[in-house]
Protein backbone atom coordinates (compact mmCIF):
# COMPACT_ATOMS: atom_id res chain seq x y z
CA UNK A 1 0.00 0.00 0.00
CA UNK A 2 0.83 3.55 -0.50
CA UNK A 3 0.98 6.16 1.52
CA UNK A 4 1.09 9.95 -0.16
CA UNK A 5 2.69 12.47 2.70
CA UNK A 6 1.50 15.34 0.27
CA UNK A 7 -1.83 17.17 -0.73
CA UNK A 8 -3.97 15.00 -2.29
CA UNK A 9 -7.21 16.00 -4.24
CA UNK A 10 -10.28 14.59 -6.11
CA UNK A 11 -10.73 18.12 -7.60
CA UNK A 12 -10.66 18.36 -11.60
CA UNK A 13 -9.46 21.58 -13.36
CA UNK A 14 -12.38 23.51 -15.61
CA UNK A 15 -11.49 26.20 -18.29
CA UNK A 16 -13.97 28.15 -20.65
CA UNK A 17 -13.30 30.15 -24.00
CA UNK A 18 -15.36 32.74 -24.76
CA UNK A 19 -16.47 32.06 -28.71
CA UNK A 20 -16.95 35.85 -29.05
CA UNK A 21 -13.87 37.60 -27.22
CA UNK A 22 -11.54 34.81 -26.54
CA UNK A 23 -11.85 35.40 -22.90
CA UNK A 24 -10.73 32.60 -20.96
CA UNK A 25 -11.86 31.18 -17.27
CA UNK A 26 -10.25 28.02 -15.29
CA UNK A 27 -9.74 26.67 -11.79
CA UNK A 28 -11.00 24.13 -9.53
CA UNK A 29 -14.69 22.55 -10.02
CA UNK A 30 -16.02 26.03 -11.47
CA UNK A 31 -18.78 26.03 -13.57
CA UNK A 32 -20.09 28.17 -16.08
CA UNK A 33 -21.76 31.01 -13.88
CA UNK A 34 -18.59 31.04 -12.01
CA UNK A 35 -16.63 32.25 -14.86
CA UNK A 36 -19.52 34.51 -16.08
CA UNK A 37 -20.07 32.78 -19.36
CA UNK A 38 -23.43 31.15 -20.73
CA UNK A 39 -23.50 27.86 -22.65
CA UNK A 40 -25.73 27.79 -25.78
CA UNK A 41 -27.95 24.94 -26.76
CA UNK A 42 -25.44 24.41 -30.07
CA UNK A 43 -22.48 24.44 -27.53
CA UNK A 44 -21.49 27.66 -28.24
CA UNK A 45 -19.72 29.76 -25.13
CA UNK A 46 -20.47 32.93 -24.20
CA UNK A 47 -19.04 35.76 -21.58
CA UNK A 48 -22.34 37.40 -19.82
CA UNK A 49 -21.27 40.52 -21.43
CA UNK A 50 -21.03 39.62 -25.04
CA UNK A 51 -25.04 38.75 -24.52
CA UNK A 52 -26.70 42.56 -25.58
CA UNK A 53 -30.50 41.35 -26.01
CA UNK A 54 -31.60 44.53 -27.97
CA UNK A 55 -29.45 43.08 -30.48
CA UNK A 56 -30.93 39.68 -30.20
CA UNK A 57 -34.31 41.04 -30.36
CA UNK A 58 -33.26 43.55 -33.73
CA UNK A 59 -31.97 40.20 -35.23
CA UNK A 60 -35.10 38.32 -34.71
CA UNK A 61 -37.31 40.50 -36.18
CA UNK A 62 -34.54 41.33 -39.08
CA UNK A 63 -35.05 37.73 -39.80
CA UNK A 64 -38.50 37.01 -38.76
CA UNK A 65 -40.85 40.28 -38.62
CA UNK A 66 -42.01 41.49 -35.80
CA UNK A 67 -45.35 39.49 -35.18
CA UNK A 68 -43.30 35.97 -35.35
CA UNK A 69 -40.78 37.26 -33.56
CA UNK A 70 -42.97 37.80 -30.37
CA UNK A 71 -44.37 34.39 -30.63
CA UNK A 72 -41.09 33.05 -30.88
CA UNK A 73 -40.19 35.48 -27.18
CA UNK A 74 -43.57 34.38 -25.67
CA UNK A 75 -42.61 31.04 -26.44
CA UNK A 76 -39.47 31.21 -24.89
CA UNK A 77 -40.34 32.48 -22.00
CA UNK A 78 -42.77 30.51 -21.31
CA UNK A 79 -45.60 30.76 -18.63
CA UNK A 80 -43.19 31.89 -15.55
CA UNK A 81 -43.25 35.74 -17.67
CA UNK A 82 -46.06 38.19 -18.76
CA UNK A 83 -47.00 37.93 -22.53
CA UNK A 84 -45.08 40.29 -24.72
CA UNK A 85 -47.15 42.44 -26.40
CA UNK A 86 -44.76 44.64 -28.54
CA UNK A 87 -40.59 44.52 -28.87
CA UNK A 88 -40.10 47.89 -27.37
CA UNK A 89 -41.46 46.27 -24.41
CA UNK A 90 -39.42 47.96 -21.48
CA UNK A 91 -39.16 44.88 -19.50
CA UNK A 92 -38.71 42.39 -22.52
CA UNK A 93 -34.42 42.86 -22.55
CA UNK A 94 -34.45 41.90 -18.27
CA UNK A 95 -37.09 39.35 -18.68
CA UNK A 96 -34.94 37.30 -20.96
CA UNK A 97 -31.31 38.21 -19.59
CA UNK A 98 -33.22 36.70 -16.29
CA UNK A 99 -34.36 33.96 -18.54
CA UNK A 100 -30.83 33.27 -19.94
CA UNK A 101 -29.74 33.18 -16.24
CA UNK A 102 -31.79 30.80 -14.77
CA UNK A 103 -29.62 27.43 -17.14
CA UNK A 104 -26.05 28.45 -18.16
CA UNK A 105 -26.21 25.97 -19.56
CA UNK A 106 -29.03 25.95 -22.23
CA UNK A 107 -29.72 29.32 -23.60
CA UNK A 108 -31.82 28.95 -26.53
CA UNK A 109 -29.98 29.85 -30.21
CA UNK A 110 -32.84 32.19 -30.62
CA UNK A 111 -31.27 34.71 -28.65
CA UNK A 112 -27.39 33.37 -29.27
CA UNK A 113 -25.48 36.47 -31.06
CA UNK A 114 -23.40 33.51 -32.87
CA UNK A 115 -26.48 31.38 -34.03
CA UNK A 116 -28.27 35.01 -35.00
CA UNK A 117 -25.25 35.84 -36.72
CA UNK A 118 -24.80 38.91 -35.36
CA UNK A 119 -21.30 37.82 -34.48
CA UNK A 120 -19.76 36.24 -37.18
CA UNK A 121 -16.37 34.55 -35.97
CA UNK A 122 -13.18 33.80 -38.10
CA UNK A 123 -13.62 30.21 -39.58
CA UNK A 124 -17.16 30.88 -40.59
CA UNK A 125 -15.78 33.56 -42.68
CA UNK A 126 -12.85 32.02 -43.90
CA UNK A 127 -15.45 29.20 -44.89
CA UNK A 128 -18.12 31.65 -46.68
CA UNK A 129 -14.82 32.93 -48.90
CA UNK A 130 -13.54 29.37 -49.49
CA UNK A 131 -16.94 28.89 -50.76
CA UNK A 132 -18.36 32.17 -52.41
CA UNK A 133 -14.91 32.17 -54.58
CA UNK A 134 -14.98 28.84 -55.22
CA UNK A 135 -11.19 27.87 -53.88
CA UNK A 136 -9.35 25.46 -51.91
CA UNK A 137 -7.47 25.55 -48.57
CA UNK A 138 -5.13 23.84 -49.52
CA UNK A 139 -4.38 25.54 -52.91
CA UNK A 140 -4.73 29.08 -50.66
CA UNK A 141 -2.05 27.61 -48.39
CA UNK A 142 0.20 27.17 -51.54
CA UNK A 143 0.01 30.37 -53.27
CA UNK A 144 0.97 31.43 -49.94
CA UNK A 145 4.02 29.18 -49.35
CA UNK A 146 5.04 31.44 -53.20
CA UNK A 147 5.14 34.04 -51.49
CA UNK A 148 7.85 33.19 -49.31
CA UNK A 149 8.98 32.94 -45.79
CA UNK A 150 6.87 34.55 -42.79
CA UNK A 151 8.77 38.07 -42.70
CA UNK A 152 7.88 38.08 -46.71
CA UNK A 153 4.06 37.19 -46.14
CA UNK A 154 3.72 39.64 -43.78
CA UNK A 155 5.01 42.74 -45.77
CA UNK A 156 2.75 40.84 -48.65
CA UNK A 157 -0.63 41.54 -46.56
CA UNK A 158 0.45 45.18 -45.09
CA UNK A 159 0.60 46.18 -48.79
Amino acid sequence: MKISLDFITNSSSCSFICDICGKSSSGLDIGLSDAGMIECMNGHIICEGEINMHDSIERLVELNGEEKTLKILNKLLGENYEIVTSINDDELCSNLQEFIAEDEYDMSEKLCPLCLGIYINDSIKIDFLLKKYNENIDKIAEDIRMIGDLNTIKKFLKE
